[in-house]
């Protein structure tokens, strides 16, 4: 099984209605996705795999891909300026995280943890040594 995004679902996730940022969209696709793939461990992306796990997959892809678009966006001169007139603000929503200002890289990578290869969040099994004894984990 390959994992499956398209530009549409991009735009509909960044509330984008304009297909003027298409090239960009497909480009951050192709350079992501293989890459996301490669996180998942292959006994997921088997074809005896459970039906819907794809589905989750592929929402989790999505989700990444479309928070790190989101983020590039905002970056952009112009795009996330604010207006001010009469005192009434206009400014599109910046989160907390410049990096991920939607939360959706977050979100995507959570929901990808339990397939991935390697759990970032277990430690390492310290190796041991017979003539040196346990060794320390590094991180």
């Amino acid at each position: 099984m390959s994992l499956f995004v398209t530009t549409q679902d991009i735009r509909e996730r960044c509330g984008l209605t304009v297909t003027d940022y298409d090239t960009e969209i497909n480009r951050m696709v192709g350079q992501m996705l293989s890459a996301i793939q490669y996180e998942i461990a292959d006994v997921h992306l088997g074809l005896d795999a459970p039906a819907g796990l794809a589905s989750v997959l592929n929402l989790a892809a999505l989700e990444i891909i479309a928070g790190e678009f989101y983020a590039q966006l905002l970056r952009k001169p112009g795009y996330a300026d604010k207006v001010d007139l009469a005192g009434l603000s206009v400014q599109p929503f910046v989160g907390s995280d410049s990096k991920d200002p939607s939360g959706m890289i977050v979100r995507g990578w959570e929901r990808l943890r339990p397939y991935r290869r390697n759990d970032p969040l277990v430690t390492p099994p310290a190796s041991v040594s017979a003539a040196n004894g346990k060794s320390e984990v590094q991180e």
